[in-house]
């Protein structure tokens, strides 16, 4: 899943339609648009810490991603960076 949104302090709700299924994470970006509808990205090695829950009284039909409580200010300082790199 391809996004600028999946950033530090975002939480991803995917819906799971198999009993024990499993997760994967695959390459990381320093830079990302919406996909990688031309097949490129700034690819990069990451360091990530995941923590995976199944509630059993959530009911999500399609990904969605909100940012944490706590964690708003993540997103504005994403976004300082992304407007000095532009």
């Amino acid at each position: 899943m391809d996004t600028k949104h999946l950033t530090a302090g975002v939480r991803l709700c995917l819906p799971v339609y198999t009993q024990g299924a499993l997760f994967s994470l695959g390459d990381g970006h320093a830079a990302q648009g919406d996909g990688e509808i031309c097949g490129t990205a700034i690819e990069t090695p990451t360091r990530v810490l995941v923590q995976l829950t199944v509630p059993k009284d959530v009911h999500v039909t399609k990904p969605t991603h909100d940012r944490l409580p706590g964690r708003e200010h993540e997103s504005a300082n994403q976004k300082r960076n992304e407007e000095s790199l532009a």
